[in-house]
């Protein structure tokens, strides 16, 4: 799915917290969104999501304004856990395959056992859950705010493995200079607005060179995101 987001500008009361941001995202590419807390990323996620309505610019998805028919194209995962702590993992599975007819659940999930209630679950086994659950219907566009947040790092190379092998059109949201590296392209988002729109590699590029005088043991990307920013990831 192609995405074209044009001149959002969107406020809380005077509040200014997106600023003319403009982007498009090609058919199979995962596009990171780089910021720190404040800078705007849940709000511009909220509007990807059509959870809240646009005040200014606009977003197509494949050339349409969101409606129930692209809706049904989406995958979300959203910061928090939207899981039902009182079902079983397979029945959350089952629960949201429900909505979208022929979809098949898993009989197996690495790391998982699906006949355990949700609420047993540590919060990074609850998020392999939702990220597992969020592909069941075959998504032309996933979003995903802050997406392997609680996972270790086997689970997380796990993700980003199966991530990849699926070739599809990703958002995400994202503090995390490690997350920042596996994307094909970043738009850093800052005080409302999209600084610079790179490769993760393009983006260290930036400091290549340069020698290291605030702290020497800081990733090449989140360096670099401090000299763009001038602000450090958190």
């Amino acid at each position: 799915m192609q995405v074209a987001v044009k001149d959002l500008v969107f406020a809380y009361r005077k509040t200014r917290v997106l600023d003319g941001v403009s982007f498009d995202v090609k058919p199979g590419e995962v596009l990171g969104i780089l910021g720190v807390n404040g800078a705007g990323k849940s709000t511009l996620f909220r509007l990807l999501c059509g959870l809240m309505p646009l005040q200014a610019g606009s977003i197509l998805y494949d050339g349409q304004v969101l409606d129930r028919s692209i809706k049904t194209k989406l995958g979300v995962v959203f910061q928090e856990s939207s899981l039902d702590p009182k079902l079983t993992c397979r029945e959350n599975l089952m629960l949201f395959a429900a909505l979208y007819a022929g979809v098949p659940v898993p009989t197996q999930v690495p790391g998982l056992d699906l006949n355990q209630p949700v609420k047993n679950l540590s919060g990074g086994m609850k998020r392999q859950l939702e990220l597992t659950r969020v592909f069941l219907h075959q998504p032309k566009l996933v979003l995903m705010d802050e997406p392997t947040t609680g996972l270790d790092l086997r689970a997380f190379e796990v993700f980003w493995a199966g991530l990849r092998a699926r070739k599809q059109t990703v958002i995400l949201t994202t503090h995390k200079a490690e997350e920042a590296e596996k994307c094909d392209r970043l738009l850093v988002l800052h005080q409302g607005k999209i600084i610079l729109s790179e490769s993760p590699v393009e983006l260290k590029q930036r400091v290549a060179g340069d020698p290291v005088i605030m702290e020497p043991r800081v990733p090449g990307l989140a360096e670099a995101f401090l000299k763009v920013t001038g602000v450090h990831l958190t």
